[in-house]
């Protein structure tokens, strides 16, 4: 089942190379099983549309911060409400607390430029977050990458109807040709499927345990888990599957898996900072995720074994 998903997400990220916009943004988010059946495309799917409709300024909206003279496209996509998700999840209750989440609206954005950083999209996200009374999460694309981004508020002690907009947390740099699995794993983990899992009853209830486990899926220390845990099946299936076949010795498997991991991660890390150009190796799908891992070491590994002994 996970399989099949995180195959629909990935399709779902390649259409974006086509130029529907809107389209392909509502197909990612149903890729991640969300029903957007509430969707409600602007008239006028422009800065000056999205003033007209919303009149941002009012709520103190800052043009500037907003970056909206590089907005090409800017889309409501949907509005998640205790409704929509009943349909899905018939014992979904609704908020009655106003500290908790009441419903969330999804908006898309297409940028002019090809390169934002973090703390260009963080803002953009806070300024559009500023006229709406629930979460408002952000799907960008610019370029050649899109980024999900996802804000947590809390209610004002001081205002009673104003909120306090506080982190703004990314999937950030998507490639929408080249998607890397390890972007699709994540975002498959923010579908219902995985955050199901997250929860303390294995079951979503309510959208604060909808936004407990976005939250939790996207914590630098769950993610790190989620990783160590999977570094290790991968190594054990690799020794299991040279030991004693190829390597008589099960420590010298164990040291030759670990030099090979380290040095695929390694390549991945200087990819990533764009210091060699090309896809020489891509180690997410040569290594870590792909199906023909168990094979890796004959073909890369223990056939040069005086590499992998050496230092890097």
């Amino acid at each position: 089942m996970a399989t099949e998903q995180k195959t629909k997400i990935a399709d779902a990220v390649l259409a974006f190379q086509q130029k529907d916009f809107y389209t392909n943004s509502l197909g990612l988010f149903k890729a991640l099983e969300y029903n957007t059946s509430r969707s409600m495309p602007l008239s006028n799917a422009t800065w000056k549309g999205f003033k007209e409709d919303f009149e941002p300024e009012k709520a103190g909206f800052k043009k500037e911060k907003a970056l909206v003279e590089e907005w090409k496209e800017i889309q409501l996509l949907f509005q998640l409400t205790v409704e929509e998700m009943q349909e899905q999840l018939p014992m979904f209750k609704a908020t009655v607390n106003r500290d908790e989440p009441a419903s969330f609206l999804f908006f898309a954005i297409e940028l002019t430029g090809n390169v934002y950083s973090r703390s260009q999209l963080a803002a953009i996200a806070r300024e559009i977050n500023k006229p709406f009374p629930m979460n408002v999460f952000l799907l960008f694309k610019y370029g050649q990458y899109l980024t999900l981004s996802l804000i947590e508020r809390r209610p004002n002690k001081k205002i009673y109807d104003r909120d306090v907009i506080e982190k703004v947390t990314h999937i950030y740099n998507i490639n929408i040709a080249k998607p890397h699995a390890a972007h699709i794993h994540i975002l498959y983990t923010f579908s219902f499927e995985a955050i199901e899992l997250e929860t303390r009853r294995k079951k979503l209830e309510n959208f604060k345990d909808l936004q407990r486990g976005w939250k939790k899926i996207l914590s630098t220390q769950i993610l790190n888990k989620l990783f160590y845990i999977d570094y290790r099946k991968l190594s054990v299936n690799l020794i299991n599957a040279i030991y004693p076949k190829q390597a008589g010795n099960k420590l010298i498997a164990h040291q030759g898996v670990l030099n090979l991991l380290n040095r695929i991660m390694f390549i991945y890390f200087v990819q990533k900072k764009k210091w060699i150009m090309g896809d020489c190796i891509n180690p997410i799908k040569v290594g870590l995720f792909s199906k023909s891992s168990l094979t890796l070491l004959n073909t890369l590994g223990f056939k040069y074994r005086h590499l992998l002994k050496a230092p890097l």
